[in-house]
């Protein structure tokens, strides 16, 4: 990762605004930073740790949609409990999260245990809840698509997930880059 220091500092404050740029199989990045400079060292650090996890063959974690989205919810319990959000949050959670079980279940093979996002399958998540009917199940005549507040919320309750898992060490950093880049691009 380069920085590059942007304009001249009007003020001693020590507040900046920094360029990082890097390149990634071909693909050239590049991202704004405001703060001081030990900061924009520090991103540029993190974005260096995602990619050196990105490019590790067998870097993958032996963790199940299935399982990542029951931790998930799991954890989102004990937070309802502690007073942090919602009672009914978790639900909403588990509902929206049903969507990325079904695509997991539909897209690959079932002997295949490991999940981990990349590009390619946030694109393909995105079209599958393009087709995606709801109120099907209860009246089959019914059937309407999923609209576009709905996949929004689909779309960042997974982000929320794939962050937490990130975090919690269940994912590797770049599963996160997969998710931040399909945020950027709506």
């Amino acid at each position: 990762v380069t920085i590059y220091q942007r304009g001249r500092n009007p003020t001693n404050t020590g507040i900046r605004t920094f360029i990082l740029s890097w390149c990634v199989q071909g693909r050239r990045s590049k991202e704004r930073f405001v703060g001081d400079l030990f900061a924009a060292v520090g991103r540029a650090d993190e974005i260096n740790k995602a990619i050196a996890e990105a490019s590790m063959p067998g870097r993958k974690t032996k963790v199940s949609v299935d399982e990542l989205v029951a931790r998930f919810v799991k954890y989102q319990d004990r937070r309802a409990d502690a007073g942090e959000i919602s009672s009914k949050t978790p639900e909403r959670y588990r509902s929206a999260l049903d969507h990325l079980i079904a695509f997991a279940r539909e897209d690959r093979e079932p002997t295949k245990r490991e999940w981990v996002p990349n590009r390619d399958l946030v694109l393909r998540f995105k079209a599958h809840l393009q087709g995606t009917l709801v109120g099907a199940v209860t009246k089959p005549d019914t059937g309407r698509l999923l609209s576009s507040k709905g996949m929004l919320l689909i779309l960042a309750t997974v982000r929320a997930m794939v962050r937490w898992a990130v975090e919690e060490g269940l994912l590797p950093t770049s599963a996160a880059v997969a998710f931040m880049q399909a945020g950027r691009d709506r």
